[in-house]
């Protein structure tokens, strides 16, 4: 884990580093380098990492400002998303471009786009295009575009377009467009494309 974060924090600081440089037109300093690492270094307080980037914690969890990599026993939380998540518990990120999120309880996004998402539990975004959900529990997203949903309990699509739906229980569209859905008790039809709101379909 220390090993980790000490290499996350050299290749984020010369990065952080090389860019200003550049920028600025300036020629690198040591002092900047040290400055850039310490900025970028996953610290530990108690069981848990707290950094601006993200970080590795086989002890507790991982709680950043913006989420390049996290990789946590217990949960990853982060404000702002740029990368992948992993967490033993939660996984969460509250706006940005989240490339994965894998989490054995909930994947939650808030706003953003978010490329996949696998959860043992819960999979959720609350606005946004989601390409892949997949969970042993429920799948959901509030607002948005869904590309693929699969639940190993209920999916829900609130308002937007959902290309596929698959779930053990049942396939909900609010408001919006469903095209495919495929679901043991019910399928849920769009309110813009029929009167009903439930619509059982047969199990094969």
């Amino acid at each position: 884990m220390y090993v980790f974060n000490f290499a996350f924090a050299v290749v984020l600081g010369y990065i952080m580093v090389a860019g200003f440089c550049h920028i600025k037109n300036k020629r690198p300093k040591i002092w900047y380098f040290v400055v850039a690492m310490l900025i970028c270094y996953p610290w530990q307080m108690g069981n848990n990492v707290y950094s601006v980037f993200g970080g590795k914690n086989t002890r507790g969890s991982v709680y950043s400002l913006v989420s390049i990599y996290q990789d946590a026993q217990h949960d990853a939380l982060s404000f702002l998303g740029f990368g992948g998540q992993n967490a033993g518990d939660d996984a969460g990120q509250l706006v940005g471009i989240s490339l994965y999120q894998n989490a054995k309880n909930v994947a939650v996004q808030m706003l953003g786009i978010s490329f996949y998402q696998n959860a043992r539990d819960d999979a959720y975004q609350f606005a946004g295009i989601s390409l892949y959900q997949n969970a042993g529990g429920d799948v959901g997203n509030v607002f948005g575009i869904s590309f693929w949903q699969n639940a190993g309990d209920n999916v829900v699509q609130i308002i937007g377009i959902s290309l596929y739906q698959k779930a053990n229980n049942n396939t909900v569209v609010g408001f919006g467009i469903p095209v495919y859905q495929k679901a043991k008790n019910f399928a849920g039809i769009s309110w813009k494309l029929s009167q009903e709101t439930f619509k059982e379909k047969p199990t094969k």
